[in-house]
């Protein structure tokens, strides 16, 4: 039971049922190959449905929340391998429409409603190459362009400790481009070293209930270096 408190008292607000939690996910995904002999032509759809809501009384007040989430990606690639390159290439998409209802009642400190929806789009190429220079020295190297498109509406509708009213709208796009370098050595039959150096970006994005302008927050980007070693022993039981 998802329903409010049916009474209030001044003070405070009668908690007269449990917290619930009703999440409800559809979800549908495949992957289709095709061999055309010099290379393999990779296409993977997917569709994903998502209706959580929560209701909570653990902070000492009434807090349910109703979200919807639509999603569905396409990524499609093409890829070979030969005694000398390794390489793969592609695009993907991605697109989702999501609402946000929440709703906060600590009578008689606080009380509003947040009513939100939020759009993403995202696309990306992508490409990989693994070189061999000799028969146990191979380089690596691979770039990725990435937009995102997001935007959101909605308000927040405050009747306690004051009469208010927000936009939480506002738009933005975010653009990055990636990139991997790495080599791979092969210093015994079963023993390889390997090294690289990968930037990576994740796109930054709205807050469902702060007011506009200052809504957003900015991508993240990261740069990795990763320095190992592969190895099989004991007969490969180890």
């Amino acid at each position: 039971d998802s329903q409010p408190p049916s009474a209030a008292i001044p003070g405070g607000t009668v908690l007269q049922r449990d917290g619930t939690t009703d999440v409800d996910v559809r979800a549908i995904s495949a992957e289709l190959n095709w061999d055309f002999g010099p290379a393999t032509l990779t296409f993977i759809p997917a569709y994903r449905d998502t209706k959580p809501q929560y209701l909570t009384y653990s902070p000492g007040f009434f807090f349910d929340t109703a979200e919807t989430s639509e999603e569905q990606s396409y990524e499609l690639r093409l890829g070979s391998e030969t005694d000398r390159v390794k390489w793969v290439g592609g695009l993907y998409y991605f697109n989702e429409d999501q609402t946000q209802l929440y709703s906060l009642r600590a009578v008689p400190f606080q009380q509003s409603l947040v009513d939100t929806t939020l759009g993403t789009k995202s696309k990306a190429a992508f490409g990989e190459a693994t070189f061999s220079v000799t028969d146990t020295l191979r380089l690596i190297g691979g770039l990725r362009y990435s937009k995102d498109e997001k935007e959101q509406s909605g308000s927040t509708t405050t009747t306690l400790p004051r009469p208010g009213f927000v936009s939480n709208a506002g738009q933005r796009d975010f653009s990055n481009t990636s990139w991997k370098v790495g080599a791979e050595l092969d210093i015994a039959p079963q023993s390889m070293l390997f090294a690289t150096v990968a930037t990576g970006f994740k796109a930054g994005g709205f807050f469902p209930s702060v007011p506009a302008p200052n809504n957003s927050f900015a991508p993240e980007k990261l740069t990795a270096y990763t320095l190992g070693s592969r190895n099989l022993f004991l007969e490969r039981r180890l």
